[in-house]
Order: structure tokens, then C-alpha cells, then sequence
């Protein structure tokens, strides 16, 4: 693999860390949210959702900056596509990259899982 490559890929790792800190972020969010809709607490309530506001446009930057790395990775070759997955990914780079990248994946994975679960819990609360 040439040297862009891994550079690429090591920017992409921070990406990913990006993005799984952002989805802590969320799922606090989400408790304070749930604790604020059983104490029907509006004004609190008000204040969460701004703060989600700007973490879901946060979000959308870090997303679109990982669109850009995996674009970028796949028009350097080494066989991934623009639509290039974590696992893809895991199988081209460094073993220890490699380790790296499946416990992020594995944590975007739970977190995106949690962040579901509790934003069906918020909904219920609210209806």
C-alpha cells in the first residue's frame, strides 16, 4: 500500500473516533432528555434539544467527512469502493490498525444500537 493510502487510513481512524465520542455525546443528550420528560421539565427540555441540534449537525459534518476519506481511500485502489465499509477496510490496512478498527466498528455498532433504543424510549415518554 503507498504511503497516501495509510495516511488516509490513519485519517479516517480519527474520523471514526469522531464519530463514536459523538455518539456518546447523543446518548447523554438522550438521558438528560429522558430525565427532563419524566420530570416534565420544558424549560430543560428546550435547552436538550438545541444541544441536539447542533450534535446532529456535528454529526452530519463528521459523516460527511468519512463519505470523503472512504471516496478518497477507494480512487487510491487497493480494492475498496466508494461504498466501502469498516470490515472493508479492516482486511487492507495494518494488523494493529486492523484490531483498531473492529473495536471502533464494534462500538459504533452498540452505541448506534443504545442511541436507537433510548430515542424510542424519549418518544414513548412523549406521547
Amino acid at each position: 500500500m503507498c504511503a497516501e493510502w495509510n495516511a488516509v487510513a490513519t485519517e479516517l481512524v480519527a474520523c471514526l473516533k469522531r464519530q463514536r465520542e459523538q455518539f456518546r455525546v447523543f446518548l447523554e443528550l438522550l438521558a438528560r432528555q429522558h430525565d427532563a420528560l419524566v420530570s416534565r421539565d420544558t424549560e430543560s427540555l428546550d435547552r436538550i434539544t438545541a444541544e441536539q441540534e447542533r450534535a446532529v449537525a456535528h454529526s452530519r459534518q463528521i459523516e460527511d467527512e468519512r463519505r470523503d476519506l472512504t471516496s478518497r481511500l477507494a480512487r487510491l485502489g487497493e480494492g475498496l469502493t466508494e461504498a466501502g465499509t469498516i470490515s472493508d477496510i479492516t482486511r487492507l490496512v495494518e494488523a494493529s490498525e486492523a484490531t483498531e478498527l473492529a473495536q471502533i466498528q464494534t462500538q459504533l455498532q452498540s452505541q448506534q444500537k443504545e442511541i436507537e433504543r433510548r430515542g424510542r424510549l424519549n418518544a414513548a415518554l412523549v406521547e
